[in-house]
């Protein structure tokens, strides 16, 4: 329990119980990534319903039948205070912005997983399924970006992508193709006008920590939250 309230694995997922007899056969496992914003948008699917706005979600109804191989590769994001996250099936690239703010790397520290600025981790270790925390054996203790930079960067570029679309108000997931290490994709092509959009001056009357803040709500400074603060140095 000592990673609630953080972006480790056991401070983001939670357990997920369904009962629809007359839909779900009892006993029935799918084992791929979900959120609760898929929630809506399956019970809608299983009602018939099409909403006739967009919604951020995905409906599980046919995945859980067929067990679509592309949902197990399927990018989901987290976000605590300044600190990011993004899973891609296996793979979790984490950020931390500044430890000074961050329970992720306050809780981190105590509980001997990896708290550096940016961190990634292989959540199915040397297999193709998720590993739980059973027996210590917690997937989050050892930081695999220097020995694997490609698949970090490919994360890294996924959550920025995210980032963008949700500054611009948009409901078009960023994913991976199939896998890290495979070219990141946008599910819709990027409007002309989301192109069009020009950042914001700087206001040079703000204090250094209020001119990051704002940066940071309008994406602007992926490059300076790849590091920590001098305190952690």
């Amino acid at each position: 329990m000592n990673s609630k309230s953080t972006l480790y694995e056991g401070g983001v997922q939670i357990p997920q119980f369904v009962h629809y007899p007359n839909k779900i056969s009892a006993g029935t496992k799918f084992d791929s990534p979900v959120s609760v914003i898929d929630t809506s948008a399956t019970v809608l699917d299983y009602a018939g319903i099409t909403p006739s706005y967009d919604i951020d979600g995905q409906s599980w109804k046919e995945v859980i039948v067929d067990g679509s191989e592309p949902w197990k590769n399927r990018c989901l994001f987290f976000e605590m205070s300044y600190d990011r996250a993004v899973r891609c099936g296996c793979y979790k690239y984490l950020e931390i912005y500044n430890s000074r703010y961050s329970n992720t790397f306050r809780k981190g520290g105590v509980s001997g997983l990896a708290h550096d600025g940016q961190n990634l981790f292989n959540l199915c270790g040397n297999s193709d399924r998720y590993v739980t925390e059973i027996k210590g054996d917690n997937m989050e203790v050892g930081n695999l970006i220097e020995e694997s930079p490609i698949i970090a960067s490919q994360l890294e570029t996924v959550q920025e992508c995210h980032l963008k679309r949700i500054r611009n108000g948009e409901f078009s997931s960023c994913q991976l193709d199939e896998s890290p290490t495979i070219e990141v994709t946008d599910i819709q092509e990027e409007s002309e006008e989301v192109k069009d959009i020009q950042e914001e001056p700087e206001d040079p009357e703000e204090t250094e920590a209020l001119l990051d803040l704002i940066m940071y709500m309008f994406g602007k400074n992926s490059g300076s939250r790849r590091h920590l603060s001098d305190s952690q140095e």
